[in-house]
């Protein structure tokens, strides 16, 4: 899929929040999907670039901590994207289309997993404390790029792409 092509997708998905809330909220967070969108895009060629980076003397790329840094606010916008969107259901601010709505709190918690240590520094209030849980660690993948082990027995990890790709398709299914 091309830049273009993938922006496309954000940009019309986007335009089923235009609904959302009272005033121009609806409006704010179809600039908001936008935004992620375009990150979304910016961020993916250097998924696979530093997915496949590998340095065979130590060498640490500077640019490598930019590129963190990015996708860290990736997950912190989507969440509060998602967690504003989950919101306005709840309080009937917004009846989402049929394919949003069941799709919303199960994206809201998975970006908590990794938003909410990220941002806080604390565990999210939906992951209790469990035996060889740690602190999210990044991690790097070959083809999706930067991730986070969000602790466990099973070491689970969860990928920025991934996630970007659930909120993405999660708004394409309220396209009528």
């Amino acid at each position: 899929m091309t830049d273009a092509t993938l922006l496309e997708r954000w940009v019309r998905a986007s335009h089923v929040l235009r609904g959302v809330g009272p005033d121009l909220l609806g409006g704010h967070l179809t600039y908001q999907a936008q935004a992620c969108g375009r990150l979304d895009v910016k961020l993916r060629p250097l998924d696979r670039h530093y997915g496949s980076w590998r340095s065979l003397d130590g060498a640490v790329d500077p640019t490598l901590s930019d590129y963190m840094d990015l996708s860290r606010l990736w997950v912190m916008d989507a969440y509060e994207l998602v967690r504003t969107l989950d919101e306005c259901m709840r309080l009937g601010m917004w009846i989402p289309p049929a394919g949003i709505a069941e799709e919303l709190t199960p994206l809201k918690r998975a970006l908590e997993e990794v938003r909410i240590p990220l941002a806080k520094y604390q565990r999210a209030r939906s992951a209790r404390p469990r035996p060889g849980d740690v602190f999210p660690e990044p991690r790097m993948f070959a083809i999706d790029g930067a991730g986070w082990d969000v602790g466990g027995a099973t070491r689970r990890v969860v990928g920025r792409q991934a996630l970007a790709e659930t909120l993405l398709t999660t708004l394409e299914a309220g396209i009528t």
